[in-house]
């Protein structure tokens, strides 16, 4: 915890200076900002602060739902830190005008040259954006993707796809090519009941060589 409170004790000293000097400070803007984070393997130990003055608060990852919600205001970037050591451990700038996000942590294979150990996907997650009888798609899966949903034939791109309009239940089916064959690589009933959402997250297949897509499906 002492590294964490120098590391916070710099941040401080850091906006203090955007506050003495205006035009450093106007390369740094405030925002305000709402999140859930959620990681498809499983991380602990990392903490951030809602503002300057606050005292770190260690993350809650589920393996199968979104966090509780979390707050910030403060400056970009918001950074997450090891509640042990106090390193950055991954940074993130959302879109200013993005007031609900998700955050998808996922462990990078070797850090980087600044040290991070996670890279950090946003996904806007208001009800606007994903309103109730939704359901979205996040193609992570590595395999190129088509199928059905409900009967309706889509095919899929990689990362983050548009939003669906399902109503209560969802009947999805996917396949892919490979060799000139077609396989089958995901196939489920999903129900979201009269006011549900969902997001489907789709990863590569549990075993090399296979083509049955792993996921995990959060709704709320």
């Amino acid at each position: 915890m002492a590294n964490i409170r120098r590391h916070l004790i710099s941040r401080r000293l850091w906006l203090a200076l955007a506050v003495a000097l205006p035009g450093l400070g106007a390369e740094l803007p405030q925002r305000r900002s709402e999140f859930t984070v959620f990681a498809a393997d499983p991380v602990s130990g990392v903490a951030f602060s809602s503002h300057a003055d606050a005292e770190p608060v260690t993350l809650q990852f589920y393996p199968t739902a979104r966090s509780p919600v979390y707050s910030y205001v403060g400056r970009d970037p918001i950074t997450f830190c090891d509640r042990e050591t106090g390193e950055v451990v991954a940074e993130v700038r959302p879109p200013a005008d993005l007031r609900r996000a998700l955050f998808l942590f996922s462990a990078l294979p070797q850090r980087g040259a600044d040290g991070l150990r996670y890279r950090v996907q946003v996904l806007e997650d208001s009800e606007q954006h994903m309103p109730a009888g939704t359901l979205v798609i996040l193609n992570a899966s590595g395999l190129e993707l088509s199928g059905v949903i409900d009967g309706r034939t889509l095919t899929l791109r990689e990362g983050l796809n548009e939003p669906s309009r399902v109503g209560e239940t969802a009947e999805v089916l996917l396949q892919t090519r490979f060799r000139g064959r077609v396989f089958q690589s995901f196939a489920d009933k999903i129900s979201l009941g009269p006011t549900g959402r969902a997001l489907l997250i789709l990863l590569p297949p549990y075993r090399p060589g296979t083509l049955e897509v792993q996921f995990r499906l959060l709704q709320n």
